[in-house]
């Protein structure tokens, strides 16, 4: 059985999981002036829950989508535009997911002083059937299943990244964030432990959806998906 406080962590990575509706709350809102804190803007709120948990009091977080949101049509505004110039962490998703981060945002400020985290560079993503592509988008995600986020597995490796590049955008608080990162390292592998000796035993194997949110984590446990 998932305990209390891990269960609170599975509805974070599933139930918000979906993307074609995804409903994130924007918790740092605006950038704010806190001059001695490291400003950190995230697409979505997967990434900003996670960074929020990595750098606690010592980051002010700012996340894009709004409440409501849809992440694959949001465009950003020419104020979000010039807010992310005050940011000194970047962190997006990356596989097609949120697009105009690096093309509209990104590709729009001077970035040279500024730490960027793709969440997904380097992952080998999962291929997305033909139907879940059509799902999607005719040209959305044609790399493969960007919904990384939703595995604990996989959002071990995204916290990582995370905190590396927190600590390369703030090295005078290592010490901090490792604390931080080792906290929530423990929680999400747990997390994944019990996931994998609870439905190691499950009689069905296959899982009906109503998104194709979730195949990273139902492959990583051996498990099929219908939508």
């Amino acid at each position: 059985m998932l305990t209390r406080k891990n269960l609170g962590i599975a509805l974070i990575f599933l139930i918000l999981a979906t993307s074609g509706a995804l409903f994130f709350r924007q918790r740092g809102g605006p950038l704010t002036t806190g001059a001695d804190k490291l400003q950190v803007l995230t697409s979505f709120y997967p990434l900003g829950y996670m960074v929020e948990e990595i750098g606690g009091d010592e980051i002010e977080v700012s996340i894009l989508i709004p409440p409501g949101g849809e992440v694959h049509s949001w465009q950003p505004s020419i104020s979000d535009i010039a807010g992310a110039e005050e940011a000194d962490l970047i962190i997006y998703n990356g596989a097609g997911l949120d697009p105009w981060m690096e093309k509209d945002i990104i590709g729009s400020i001077d970035s040279s002083d500024k730490i960027i985290v793709e969440a997904s560079e380097g992952m080998d993503l999962i291929e997305m059937h033909e139907e879940e592509h059509a799902e999607e988008g005719e040209d959305e995600h044609e790399g493969g299943d960007p919904h990384i986020w939703v595995s604990p597995h996989t959002a071990l490796i995204i916290a990582n990244k995370i905190f590396m590049g927190l600590v390369e955008a703030d090295p005078s608080n290592e010490e901090y964030y490792q604390g931080n990162w080792e906290s929530f390292e423990d929680i999400l592998s747990s997390l994944d432990e019990e996931y994998s000796s609870t439905l190691s035993s499950a009689t069905r194997r296959k899982f009906f959806v109503t998104h194709s949110a979730y195949g990273t984590w139902l492959r990583i446990m051996g498990l099929n998906s219908t939508v």
